[in-house]
């Protein structure tokens, strides 16, 4: 029994402590070491309560935080306190949360401390009470949230008429004092639509037909994916390309292939700016690669089956704390740490496109002919020195004596690593 429970304490220890009870013999003496280096003495329990005691005294949510992460926060500072000796009660807990919650949750908060009994109210039914009002405002919130960042407005400016233009017709001009005369349009044809009363370059059809892209939507559904931005095809165009677009709603591509994460649950439509719809089939994670190697996620990306451009929603990367910087003919998006995040130039057609590699997803399956490392693989990676300590014991039945081969386990080497947070877009 004393072989079993120090075999389970090495697997549940860091490589740091195991070092430090590696050569005990006895659980005893391993469960005594890891309590003084840990616990302390009783002096310094008291001074590492007295610093979670502030830290749980100065705990807030968060602007943008959500409920559910902030419940874990306190539990977990709770916990580790009530490890130390401190005397927590599920009353101080709730009434900790609801003291400290922001302004936008003061009406259920006093509907909270009005109908209920907060002696009796556990942590879980406040946590579950106060997600679905969470859930119910950003579901308000993006209703009525329509994002529209390009609109082009037509405005008459008065005088304009009497300016000159160089249509087919003739200007009756006054050289005196009186400047410029009026010519009366009413028996001039337009070349154009073949209507009467304006000159061809006057004529507001041929204005609308010459525009590349339809920027004008003023009557847009507050439940519908709003796409404002409608591209020219070019000649230099790859599947690699991404578009920084203004007018765009969410992140948006057409390569379900490209998805890390997919769920195809959530359907919606995007609605353009010349009135037509296209299906929004999932919305999920896209994996890319920056230039300096590291992996990185595009987050709450639509998946658009039809789509044949890939679209970065600027108003997306503000809302997650991005800064956007356009001058010198280019375009600079910056983290909230100020670092360089990607720079796209503006292009010939007065947009601005970026690539990205986005990484392809591979299933590699390998197979192993040695019984050393099968056994390895077996337990979770496990050493081979404890593998020979449950053969010694008889604790695995079957378990033959292995010989530890000179091979290095490479996922035992890669996970010993520091890993560096991923960024999301």
């Amino acid at each position: 029994k004393d072989c079993k429970a120090l075999f389970i304490i090495h697997q549940c220890v860091d490589m740091g402590n195991f070092e430090k009870i590696s050569n005990l013999t006895t659980t005893k003496e391993a469960w005594e070491i890891l309590e003084r280096t840990h616990a302390g003495n009783d002096k310094l329990k008291k001074v590492r309560l007295q610093t979670l005691r502030r830290q749980y005294e100065l705990l807030q949510l968060e602007g943008n935080e959500e409920v559910g992460a902030y419940f874990t926060r306190v539990l977990s500072l709770t916990n580790l306190m009530k490890s130390y000796g401190e005397r927590i009660s599920s009353q101080m807990i709730v009434e900790k949360v609801l003291r400290s919650l922001s302004p936008r949750f003061d009406h259920i908060v006093v509907a909270i401390e009005e109908s209920k009994n907060l002696e009796i109210l556990k942590v879980e039914e406040l946590q579950g009470s106060l997600e679905a009002h969470e859930q119910r405002m950003v579901e308000r919130s993006a209703e009525k949230t329509a994002e529209q960042a390009l609109q082009v407005h037509s405005v008459k400016h008065e005088g304009e008429v009497s300016r000159n233009k160089r249509g087919r017709g003739k200007w009756k001009h006054n050289r005196g004092r009186g400047g410029r005369k009026k010519v009366d349009k009413r028996h001039i044809q337009c070349f154009n639509c073949q209507r009467w009363g304006h000159y061809a370059e006057e004529c507001y059809s041929k204005k609308e037909h010459n525009n590349e892209a339809q920027l004008v939507k003023e009557d847009v559904s507050d439940s519908d994916q709003v796409l404002l931005m409608v591209t020219t095809k070019t000649v230099e165009d790859s599947e690699n390309l991404w578009y920084l677009d203004t007018g765009c709603s969410s992140h948006m591509i057409g390569r379900k292939d490209w998805f890390a994460k997919l769920d195809e649950s959530v359907k919606s439509k995007v609605k353009f700016a010349d009135h037509r719809t296209l299906d929004a089939e999932g919305i999920g994670e896209v994996a890319i690669r920056s230039k300096n190697g590291q992996r990185s996620l595009i987050l709450n990306v639509l998946y658009v089956p039809h789509m044949k451009s890939n679209l970065l929603s600027l108003g997306q990367l503000l809302e997650r704390g991005f800064k956007m910087v356009m001058e010198n003919n280019g375009m600079t998006v910056y983290d909230n740490k100020k670092r360089l995040i990607l720079r796209a130039p503006l292009s010939k057609n007065r947009t601005f496109r970026v690539e990205i590699q986005v990484l392809e997803h591979q299933c590699l399956v390998s197979a192993v002919n040695s019984e050393e490392w099968l056994w390895h693989y077996r337990f979770g990676h496990l050493n081979f020195r404890d593998l020979n300590l449950l053969s010694r014991y008889n604790m695995v039945i079957g378990l033959p004596h292995l010989h530890q081969p000179k091979e290095m386990c490479r996922e035992c080497v890669e996970c010993k690593k520091h890993l560096q947070a991923t960024c999301s877009y």
